[in-house]
């Protein structure tokens, strides 16, 4: 079974109340697309205000004076899935991750 067909079984489960409904009034006119349900879902549901926002923080990600690599890794992989697809290449999200470690961080990893 391919990605998209297990996302597109999984993908009600994880819908309630006006997400759901959404759903069950969209599914037919996909037509099995699941880029054209994630697309449309995500027009109706993360707004566009919402992706801005997101890919500002992702674009200028600092790492906490206190916070470990680890941390700052986990907290910057989370801010990458929480929304939907920036359409960036993934060594651009790495070169952010790495302009906002800490001086600290820096020279104490990559020695």
């Amino acid at each position: 079974m391919s990605d998209e067909t297990i996302r597109w079984k999984l993908f009600p489960f994880s819908l309630r109340g006006r997400a759901r409904h959404w759903y069950d009034l969209n599914i037919r006119s996909m037509e099995g697309d699941w880029k054209l349900l994630s697309l449309s879902f995500c027009q109706d549901f993360f707004p566009i205000y919402k992706v801005v926002d997101l890919r500002t923080k992702i674009l200028t990600f600092r790492q906490g004076d206190e916070e470990s690599l680890v941390e700052a890794w986990e907290r910057f992989t989370y801010l990458l899935i929480s929304g939907p697809d920036l359409a960036l290449q993934d060594h651009v999200f790495l070169q952010h991750f790495f302009i906002g470690l800490t001086k600290k961080t820096l020279n104490s990893s990559l020695i």
